[in-house]
């Protein structure tokens, strides 16, 4: 025989197959029980209760990252420091900061867009301010131009960082602000402040070098 050719009859492929019939009796189980749940949530008025309860439950994507997040996006491929200093800042904000003190939101999303040689983000500015009511945070991005960090040694770049993420809090709460959320702003910058001074008390001797106490 030559290739591709059977030995014998080509296989029966509409005969029956016990594997075939326990896939089968899964997929009937499982739409039974989805019927099921789906009438048990099935209100009288067209409501599915229980979905928005279920819902709430999905974890969001910024669960394990704290109150206030730092995100980045560097046009590479150096950005002296500042994308390793960064997380240096975070995991004390991650530390220090409790709340958001607002109950409309639940995270701060700072992004972090750093020129480079093969993408710039430019002028030097905190824009984009965004709201997700759904997710329940808000954030901005902040562009920091290559001409801007390029000069600084790590350790300059430490306290622009600084500055630069609490300029970017002060712009979301006042964001809150106009659209008449209650913000506690006094508390969180206490907790922010906080985190900021033990972070401008690190030391970066150089690039990568890690902070000294």
């Amino acid at each position: 025989m030559g290739d591709g050719q059977f030995s014998g009859h080509p296989p029966n492929r509409h005969k029956f197959h016990p594997l075939a019939c326990i896939i089968s009796a899964c997929y009937v189980s499982r739409s039974i029980s989805l019927i099921n749940i789906y009438a048990t949530m099935w209100e009288d008025d067209g409501n599915f209760p229980l979905l928005s309860s279920w819902a709430r439950k999905i974890p969001m994507w910024y669960e394990s990252l704290g109150i206030i997040s730092i995100g980045g996006q560097s046009g590479g491929p150096r950005d002296n420091g500042i994308g390793n200093i960064k997380i240096d800042l975070w995991y004390l904000l991650l530390k220090h900061c409790t709340s958001t003190h607002c109950a409309a939101v639940d995270h701060f999303a700072l992004a972090l867009r750093v020129g480079g040689q093969f993408a710039d983000w430019s002028p030097e500015r905190i824009h984009r301010v965004r709201r997700s009511r759904k997710e329940r945070y808000i954030g901005c991005d902040i562009d920091i131009p290559l001409a801007v960090w390029q000069p600084q040694t790590t350790d300059q770049l430490k306290e622009y960082l600084a500055q630069k993420v609490r300029e970017s809090i002060e712009v979301l709460v006042a964001r809150l602000k106009k659209d008449k959320e209650s913000i506690d702003a006094e508390s969180l910058f206490r907790e922010v402040d906080t985190a900021i001074k033990l972070f401008l008390a690190y030391r970066y001797t150089g690039y990568p070098e890690g902070p000294a106490a």
